[in-house]
């Protein structure tokens, strides 16, 4: 009748089929691949998005025009992951710290940094509790080496949603009503910080037109724009100059700097934890062009300098991690150094 199934029917030549197959040991379609450590630890991560900040309640709010030393926000009530401390300081006049920590995101016991220094005194431009941002001035410019630029600069937080910190700048003799700023660093509006099963991730706008340099020795071009990277070290014999990664020396600092030479800023996350930098190699259409780095255990600890070019953010860089000692001159003849020597002796 219309409407009911009908039931399939087989001739014989079609049992006799069916029953060949059935007797065969079965093929699967796709053989499934054996995962290497490198393909696990690039699968990708489950980040969940940290939202809801606000000023601590026993303090009162610092006014504005006010020269404060830190600002700190906590997590709200209203907040999904609770207990965390955000806190911006700047150990040095071209270079801010991040410091985001809870009880189960520690801060490193050993950061690798060497600089001692007290908090310096920074301006709190404007404050709107109603609206969740604030604007803070750098401390005065420096024409030093670790600077040089002579610039005035600009801190922009909102933390209506997610925390989202910008970095803008104005050129020397111009005023911020005269010249609109430029922006240096952004953080993505949309995921700026987010949380993965035991460590952080961070999201950055990214500027593909600027060379990004760094993080210690890579089989990669000079530029790394387009690149993603391990953040730990291993003994890679015969490795791929291209594709090899991660080979021996490592650093998380990113350096960012305009074709040409000008404005160089720089991130340092002192963490001895595994990570990993993605330098926009991946996409994402509502995020549009953007870095990540991740961090696989602990809280974030954020080290950004700015400065007028390469050598500056290099040398401030060097006051914050150490310089190596220069060895007596008796060490500085002929070093012959093999597996083979070694087999010899």
């Amino acid at each position: 009748m219309r409407g009911e199934a009908r039931q399939p029917s087989f001739t014989k030549d079609s049992a006799r089929i069916l029953q060949r197959h059935s007797n065969s040991s079965p093929v699967p379609r796709y053989k499934q691949p054996v995962l290497s450590e490198s393909t696990v630890r690039a699968m990708p991560i489950v980040e969940r998005d940290l939202t809801s900040f606000t000023l601590p309640p026993n303090l009162f709010p610092p006014k504005f025009n006010s020269s404060i030393t830190h600002f700190t926000l906590i997590s709200s009530p209203n907040s999904t992951y609770k207990d965390f401390t955000w806190t911006l300081t700047f150990p040095l006049p071209n270079t801010y710290r991040i410091l985001l920590t809870a009880p189960n995101r520690p801060q490193s016991p050993q950061d690798n940094v060497i600089l001692q220094y007290q908090p310096l005194p920074f301006k709190l431009v404007s404050l709107d509790l109603k609206r969740s941002n604030a604007v803070f001035s750098f401390p005065r410019p420096t024409q030093g080496e670790l600077d040089g630029g002579g610039r005035t600069r600009e801190l922009h937080l909102d933390w209506s949603d997610q925390l989202v910190l910008s970095t803008w700048e104005i050129s020397p003799g111009q005023t911020a009503k005269t010249q609109t700023p430029t922006q240096l660093l952004c953080d993505v509006p949309v995921r700026s910080y987010a949380l993965t099963e035991h460590g952080i991730m961070r999201h950055y706008s990214i500027d593909r037109n600027r060379l990004h340099l760094g993080l210690g020795e890579r089989a990669a071009p000079l530029n790394l724009t387009g690149r993603s990277f391990q953040m730990h070290g291993t003994d890679a014999a015969l490795y791929d100059a291209w594709e090899s990664d991660p080979l021996y020396k490592h650093t998380p600092f990113l350096i960012s700097t305009p074709r040409g030479g000008g404005t160089t800023y720089a991130i340092y996350h002192p963490t001895n934890s595994n990570a990993q930098w993605d330098v926009n190699r991946l996409g994402d259409v509502p995020s549009t062009n953007f870095m990540t780095f991740t961090q696989d255990y602990g809280g974030l600890e954020e080290w950004v300098m700015v400065g007028k070019g390469v050598r500056e953010v290099v040398r401030t860089f060097a006051e914050i991690v150490g310089r190596p000692r220069l060895v007596g001159r008796d060490w500085l003849g002929y070093l012959g150094q093999s597996r083979c020597l070694w087999l010899r002796l």
